[in-house]
């Protein structure tokens, strides 16, 4: 017998699993991103997508590397971000995520792109 779990999750717990899966997929990326040479860090983080996955898988990818960098939990709090120094390295990730409509229509995408890209020009 094969059990689909995600049918049996509470919204909660399924808003959790894909946050963490998609985390997953954004710290992989991230990781080989900031790996062109010795000692890179993670610095300047831009998040987009249309669910709160992206958003809440950015902030899981960025406290998880923080953690393994050794900060605390207060430390690594995406919300907390201050430079820290570490073995002679400032350490501090800058993050920005965008929330977009779900589900846009064709107009509405439209109009997101032209937002988006004002302001990522700006």
């Amino acid at each position: 017998v094969d059990y689909n779990k995600t049918k049996m999750m509470a919204t909660s717990e399924l808003e959790q699993f894909w946050a963490n899966v998609k985390g997953q997929a954004i710290a992989k990326e991230l990781s080989e991103f900031y790996s062109k040479y010795e000692g890179q860090s993670w610095k300047n983080i831009i998040s987009i997508g249309d669910s709160d996955f992206e958003r809440l898988g950015t902030r899981d990818a960025i406290y998880r590397y923080l953690k393994t960098k050794g900060l605390s939990d207060q430390q690594a709090s995406v919300d907390q971000s201050v430079p820290v120094e570490i073995t002679g390295q400032t350490l501090k990730v800058r993050s920005k995520t965008f929330k977009l409509v779900d589900e846009p229509t064709v107009e509405e995408l439209g109009s997101e792109m032209a937002l988006l890209t004002a302001w990522l020009v700006s």
